[in-house]
């Protein structure tokens, strides 16, 4: 009997010491927060107030300039891409560098939007898809664009 008293007594005293360290280790994490929280105070006080952003467009305008991208604005983001790419690209690779430059189309189904440029630029003969989805800038455009 004595031998199992000694064993609960052990584990109680592991399982109390544990239970102590994540005790300092929940006060560390509490401090930690409350540092954040009053940085987000500071920083919730020096926001603009003033009216909520407008809706234009169906889309809100927040400070970011969010809202639909100018006319235009597009086309010309594709074109800049897929003259610094002269190998040409696919239409989801042209979609990850135009997010990453922040200019990519705001829309549910912005691979449609992009889609959609792309197939008017090939009418109008700016841009050529040479099979599986990827796209090359024209010569005459690229010529054309260096003369102005």
């Amino acid at each position: 009997m004595p031998d199992s008293i000694r064993t609960a007594r052990s584990a109680l005293t592991s399982e109390r010491t544990a239970i102590e360290r994540r005790i300092t280790d929940l006060r560390a994490r509490v401090a930690e927060i409350d540092e954040v929280l009053q940085s987000l105070t500071h920083l919730e006080s020096r926001l603009p107030t003033g009216p909520e952003p407008t809706l234009k467009n169906g889309r809100a305008q927040a400070e970011g300039g969010e809202g639909r991208l100018p006319r235009g604005a597009l086309r010309t983001a594709i074109i800049e891409t897929l003259r610094s790419h002269t190998a040409g690209l696919h239409i989801s690779r042209i979609l990850e560098v135009l997010a990453r430059s922040g200019r990519a189309p705001r829309s549910t189904n912005p691979r449609g939007s992009v889609q959609t440029t792309l197939y008017a630029m090939r009418r109008e003969g700016l841009v050529e898809n040479k099979g599986k989805n990827s796209w090359v800038l024209l010569q005459r455009t690229r010529a054309t664009r260096k003369k102005k």
